[in-house]
């Protein structure tokens, strides 16, 4: 089946093939074809390698993914009947050791809806990822009544992330580690043989790790491809 531009919803990608009659992505359903294709995988997605390339990829892109890594930012998400902290601030940072959750974001101040996001980064999200919900909701909300008391209600709806385990990002963001140097981005952003092309906040050396260097970085892709094809 040729690459009709439509977005297709739960199609787990397995295989990507390309020589140089062009590429055939394999998934679990079907298979496109294409004479090019840009690649948004995540970083944590390639390091795991539970998408094949074929032929692989080559030895220099597979260097550059295995030296940068993938960072882990995760969110207890409540929502509350009822708003009990200062709405005039965009966020609260509670110093005390002993919490698990120290940095909350006030989404009221944006969305004018009762709902604050408690945030956890690095060894302590990976650690806690184990949990369940409930332990998870405990935790956050053990930060909450040590600085509001604990006559705050309990919230009445959360979402969580575990960025960590979840298989189509295996991670939150890229990031260049003690002794890589940022030209592994450039390395990761090489397009293949003038038909597959990377895009992707780990491509852009710039600005990794964000929402608008994954945009840039796509914008770069389409406009070499819009280039080579004219």
């Amino acid at each position: 089946m040729r690459c009709n531009g439509y977005i297709h919803f739960n199609t787990n990608v397995l295989k990507v093939c390309h020589d140089k009659s062009g590429i055939t992505v394999i998934t679990e359903q079907e298979e496109f074809t294409a004479e090019k294709a840009i690649i948004t995988i995540p970083l944590g997605v390639l390091k795991k390698g539970s998408i094949l390339f074929e032929p692989d990829l080559p030895e220099n892109k597979k260097s550059a993914i295995q030296k940068l890594q993938m960072g882990i930012l995760n969110s207890v998400v409540l929502k509350f009947p009822k708003i009990f902290w200062p709405t005039n601030y965009s966020g609260m940072y509670f110093t005390c050791p002993e919490l698990d959750f120290r940095c909350f974001t006030n989404l009221n101040y944006l969305q004018q809806e009762p709902i604050i996001t408690g945030r956890v980064s690095g060894d302590q999200a990976q650690m806690l990822e184990a949990l369940d919900d409930k332990k998870l909701v405990e935790k956050a909300m053990f930060g909450l009544r040590k600085a509001f008391g604990h006559t705050i209600p309990e919230p009445s709806q959360y979402l969580i992330t575990r960025w960590g385990k979840n298989p189509f990002s295996y991670g939150s963001y890229s990031y260049i580690p003690i002794g890589a140097t940022g030209t592994e981005c450039d390395v990761l952003a090489e397009p293949i043989g003038n038909r597959l092309f990377f895009a992707g906040e780990a491509t852009h050396r710039e600005y990794p790790a964000t929402t608008h260097g994954a945009y840039l970085s796509g914008i770069r892709e389409a406009e070499r491809v819009i280039n080579l094809s004219g």
